[in-house]
Parts: structure tokens; C-alpha cells; sequence
């Protein structure tokens, strides 16, 4: 199975779609989220950090910060992570996984690498994961789940983690693809 979705990737991704990602995570990534984000500090407490953007949180940080937002402020957040944060990891995943997909596909590791280009699949799948424990425990303040609580953290840093290491990775086949290219030896 996860071959084929791997090989599907392959087939289907082409520069067009890494390049529609590129533009759409430019337009989300560096404008729409960081203004958010901004705007809600500004309102609500410049030291103010949304969950996914902390690597972990405990019960300590989520009532400061779900205190700190106050009844409009966690409908805002609410919104913010029920309609941006739904459609940014399918940008941003769709950039990585695009990249990522080029970059294995183009080098001599693809036969034992070639499964990696699904990371990004993943990276999305734990996202949803942390926005779904937002959600709940956002709207479940002062009462919510520390079991959620910690499934979230836990998601956020295995989020994290992920990331980093796919964008090592593709710092690493870019590397390579450069040197195959412009045949550099050492």
C-alpha cells in the first residue's frame, strides 16, 4: 500500500504542482499565518505562542495561553485553526512531499530511498492530529482533556521533529543533485 501511494507521487507530481505549492505556501506561509499570528499577539499578549507553533506544552502553558485569549480570542483561534490550519498542512506538506518527490526521484538512491517521499504524508496526518486536540481542548476551557492535552504536545513535537528532518533531508539530496549535476568531487 504504501508503495503504491509512494510510486503515485512519482507518476503525478510534476513541476507545475511543485510550483502551485510553492506559490500557495508563499501566499499562506509568509503572509496569511504570520499576519495571524501577529494580529492575535497584538490583541490578545505579544508573548502569546499558539500551540503548534511551541515545541510541547504542558497544562500550565494551555491555561495561560487559553486564559490569556479569553472568551473571543478562543473563538478566534478557533476559527483561525478551523479554517487556515486545516488547509496549510496540505500546502505546506504538499510543497515538502513535492520536493522531496523530485529530488529522491532524480537521484541514484531512489530504489532504496524511495519510500521516504511519504514523511511529508505523515507530517500532515500528526498536524490534523495536534489541530483536532486544539480544537477540543479550546473549546472545552477551563474543562478540557489532559489526556488530549498531552496527545497534542506530543503530536507538536513529533510534528516538529519530522519537519526538521525532512527539510535536513532535502538540504542533503539538493547537495548530492547538485554535485551529480556539476560532477564536483572531493
Amino acid at each position: 500500500m504504501f508503495r503504491k501511494l509512494s510510486d503515485f507521487f512519482y507518476r503525478t507530481i510534476t513541476r507545475r504542482i511543485l510550483l502551485l505549492f510553492a506559490v500557495l505556501y508563499s501566499i499562506i506561509g509568509f503572509g496569511i499565518m504570520p499576519y495571524k499570528t501577529i494580529k492575535m499577539q497584538q490583541q490578545y499578549g505579544e508573548n502569546l505562542q499558539p500551540f503548534d507553533l511551541t515545541f510541547g506544552y504542558d497544562k500550565n502553558f494551555a491555561d495561560n495561553f487559553l486564559s490569556a485569549l479569553g472568551e473571543n480570542g478562543r473563538a478566534e483561534y478557533m476559527q483561525f485553526v478551523g479554517v487556515f490550519d486545516t488547509i496549510y498542512p496540505i500546502i505546506y506538506g504538499g510543497l515538502l512531499l513535492s520536493v522531496l518527490t523530485f529530488l529522491i526521484g532524480g537521484s541514484k538512491y531512489k530504489n532504496k530511498i524511495n519510500l521516504l517521499n511519504l514523511l511529508p504524508v505523515l507530517i500532515v496526518l500528526v498536524d490534523y492530529g495536534e489541530n483536532i486536540c486544539s480544537i477540543y481542548n479550546t473549546t472545552h476551557f477551563p474543562d478540557y482533556s489532559l489526556l488530549l492535552l498531552t496527545a497534542g504536545s506530543i503530536c507538536t513535537q513529533v510534528k516538529w521533529t519530522l519537519v526538521v528532518l525532512v527539510l535536513l533531508f532535502i538540504f542533503y539530496l539538493g547537495i548530492i543533485r547538485f554535485k551529480d549535476r556539476h560532477k564536483i568531487t572531493y
